[in-house]
C-alpha cells in the first residue's frame, strides 16, 4: 500500500537507504498517542500519514526533500549519551530537556539516547532522503519540535482554567496534548483558504487533488509520500486551466494564487510573521485579499503554534460551545470570545481540544458507538 494512497494503516517493507536518526525528550506530560489519534481522525490530515504507530510527513529540509518519521521510542533503540558531543558546532542539536548523540550504527545514521520517563515519552525521529547530512537532521528535529510542541510547558493549564469546570474536564481528558501544527506554514495558510465556508470533507478533497496534481511524491519506507507544492509552483497557476478542473471555485483559486504569489515574490514572509507579535501577524495576514479574521487566527494556531489564538468564528466551535455551555443553539462569535476569555493563555488549546472532541464524536457516530460528551450533565472529552 502506498503511503500517498492512505493516511493510516501499515506500510510496506522499509527502504534500504539508511535514515538519519535522533531523539527528543518532550517536556512532560506529553501525549504522543493523542496527537496521532487527532491526525487519524482529522479530515485536514492529507499530507500526514499515520501508519504502524508512526507519524510520516514529506517535507523540505533546506534544499532537500525528505520524509520525517516519528515514533515513541523504546530504550533499547537508543544509544548512551556521550557528553563530549553536546553543543559542538553551529549545527549541533539543542534538544532540551534531553541530551543527544551523533554516534550511530552504520553510514548516514545519528542516534541519541536517554532514559524513558513515566510522565512522558521519548520520541525517535528518522529523516529519510537522498544526500542528507547533519544540517538536514537538525532541521528535521526543529520541525518535529514545532509540529508536536515538545518544548511547551502545559503543566499549568488545569490550574489556570480551574474556575471553568466545563473546559477543565476537556483539558483533563486531553492532558499532555499540544495543538498539532501543519508542518508547512504555507500549506496551513492554503488549507485555511480552501476550508473557508465549505464542508471540511469537501475541503480535504480539494486539498488532496491540489497536492496530487501539483505536489511531488517522495519515496521512503517502501512507499511514496505526498509533498505539498511550494509557493512558486502555485504562483503560476490559472483558475480555468489548472484549478477549475479540480473543483476549486473562482474565488478560492484567486485567493490561493494570490497568497502563493505574495510569498514567492518575497512580499509576504511567513517565517517573520511566526515570531511577530500576534496582533501584527493578524493585521498583516488580514491585509491580503481573501484572508479574514477566522483564516488569520487559524493560521496563527495551526501554522505558527500560537497557544492563545482562537478562530472564534469557526462553525464547529460555535456549535460545541453553544451545546456544552447550555445555550441551546449555536454560540455567536462574540459569545465564543467572551467565554474564551476565561482560558486566556490557552485559547488555542481550547479550540484544538474541542475540534478533537468533535472529530471523536463524528467517528463514534460513524461506528454506531455512543459518543462521549462533556457539558453540564457529563463533563469528561477537526
Amino acid at each position: 500500500m502506498s503511503a500517498a494512497a492512505s493516511r493510516t494503516g501499515s506500510l510496506p517493507r522499509r527502504s534500504a537507504i539508511p535514515a538519519l536518526i535522533a531523539g527528543i525528550i518532550p517536556t512532560a506530560p506529553f501525549a504522543f498517542d493523542l496527537a496521532l489519534r487527532y491526525l487519524e481522525t482529522s479530515p485536514s490530515a492529507v499530507t500526514e500519514v499515520i501508519a504502524d504507530g508512526a507519524y510520516h510527513r514529506a517535507v523540505r529540509l533546506g534544499d532537500r526533500p525528505a520524509v520525517v518519521r516519528v515514533t515513541a521510542a523504546r530504550e533499547r533503540d537508543l544509544t548512551p549519551w556521550p557528553p563530549s558531543l553536546q553543543g559542538k558546532g553551529e549545527d549541533a542539536l539543542d534538544l532540551t530537556p534531553g541530551p543527544f548523540s551523533l554516534q550511530g550504527r552504520g553510514e548516514g545514521t545519528a542516534r541519541w539516547g536517554a532514559p524513558m520517563t513515566r510522565q512522558g515519552v521519548t520520541l525517535r525521529v528518522e529523516v529519510d532522503g537522498v544526500g542528507l547530512g547533519g544540517e538536514h537532521l537538525a532541521a528535521g528535529m526543529r520541525l518535529v519540535e514545532g509540529v508536536f510542541g515538545t518544548r511547551a510547558d502545559v503543566g499549568d493549564i488545569e490550574r489556570d482554567v480551574a474556575a471553568d469546570p466545563i473546559f477543565l474536564a476537556v483539558a483533563q481528558r486531553f492532558r499532555g496534548l499540544r495543538p498539532v501544527l501543519i508542518a508547512d506554514p504555507f500549506e496551513a495558510l492554503v488549507w485555511a483558504i480552501i476550508g473557508q465556508q465549505i464542508n471540511v470533507r469537501f475541503a480535504a478533497k480539494l486539498k488532496r487533488a491540489l497536492v496530487e496534481r501539483f505536489g511531488a511524491r517522495i519515496p521512503a519506507h517502501g512507499g511514496e509520500f505526498l509533498l505539498f507544492p511550494d509557493p512558486e509552483a502555485l504562483a503560476g497557476l490559472e483558475h480555468e486551466r489548472d484549478l477549475r478542473p479540480l473543483q476549486f471555485s473562482r474565488q478560492k483559486s484567486e485567493y490561493t494564487i494570490l497568497v502563493a504569489r505574495e510569498i514567492a515574490s518575497g512580499r509576504l514572509d511567513l517565517e517573520a510573521l511566526r515570531t511577530a507579535p500576534p496582533e501584527e501577524a493578524l493585521a498583516r495576514l488580514m491585509a491580503l485579499k481573501g484572508i479574514g479574521r477566522w483564516t488569520a487566527e487559524y493560521m496563527l494556531l495551526r501554522g505558527f503554534g500560537n497557544p492563545d489564538s482562537i478562530p472564534a468564528a469557526d462553525g464547529g466551535l460555535k456549535r460545541v460551545i453553544g451545546r456544552d455551555y447550555g445555550l441551546g443553539r449555536l454560540a455567536t462569535e462574540a459569545e465564543v470570545r467572551d467565554i474564551a476569555a476565561r482560558w486566556a493563555g490557552w485559547r488555542g488549546y481550547a479550540a484544538f481540544y474541542w475540534w478533537f472532541t468533535l472529530q471523536l464524536e463524528a467517528e463514534a457516530r460513524a461506528s454506531g458507538e455512543p459518543p462521549r460528551r462533556q457539558g453540564r450533565q457529563a463533563r469528561q472529552d477537526s
